[in-house]
């Protein structure tokens, strides 16, 4: 999801009574919740499957081997909502 998508869907749950609170499903499954503490960024994500990737910061990037450097074509710019808990 893209910034614009994010805040057009935000958007659509402002009421006239206010903002309200966003929280943080931990996973598809439901299974914890969390508020949101912060957004964070921009950031390097780095997909590793569908559903999981990792941020690599400029350290790790100055500290892989060469063959793990290649990859980082497909690494995209992001930022993170990153939960309390």
């Amino acid at each position: 999801m893209k910034i614009s998508d994010l805040i057009r869907e935000l958007n659509t749950y402002l009421t006239e009574s206010g903002d309200l609170e966003v929280i943080l499903q931990k996973d598809a499954e439901g299974n914890d919740y969390s508020p949101l503490e912060g957004v964070f960024g921009p950031h390097k994500y780095r997909a590793e499957s569908t559903w999981s990737g990792e941020i690599i910061d400029e350290e790790d990037e100055e500290n892989e081997e060469e063959e793990f450097r290649e990859d980082s074509s497909n690494d995209i710019d992001v930022v993170l909502l990153v939960p309390v808990n």
